[in-house]
């Protein structure tokens, strides 16, 4: 037995509005967050200068390392160096060894750092 045209109707309506819903709850969903990169360890650093830095040091070798200064954080990418670390991203960079390091950006020129 076949569906009378209103059922057939009906039905179509019903389907549509499932699917529309669909579409629109979907486009409630708020944005995925991005990924955070997992922290090993942090150090502070006091600079001559005078600005504290902080580095949240990447948990895994290759993975990016967070500058904290001035109210900003900066991610920065490892980068091949001969001996001890670096990162940068283009145009700002941290280098060092052991518990020295120092900053040079676009707007700063080297600044010399220690550990504390």
């Amino acid at each position: 037995m076949q569906n009378p045209p209103r059922a057939r109707r009906t039905t179509g309506l019903v389907a549509t509005a499932v699917v529309l819903s669909t579409f629109a709850l979907s486009a409630c969903t708020p944005p995925r967050a991005p990924d955070v990169p997992k922290v090993q360890r942090i150090t502070t650093y006091a600079c001559d200068r005078g600005p504290m830095m902080v580095v949240h040091w990447p948990a895994q070798p290759d993975g990016p390392a967070l500058l904290e200064m001035n109210g900003r954080t900066v991610p920065l990418q490892p980068e091949r160096v001969a001996s001890g670390f670096g990162y940068g991203d283009g145009g700002t960079y941290i280098r060092g060894k052991g518990n020295t390091m120092y900053f040079h950006s676009p707007r700063a020129l080297r600044v010399n750092c220690v550990a504390r």
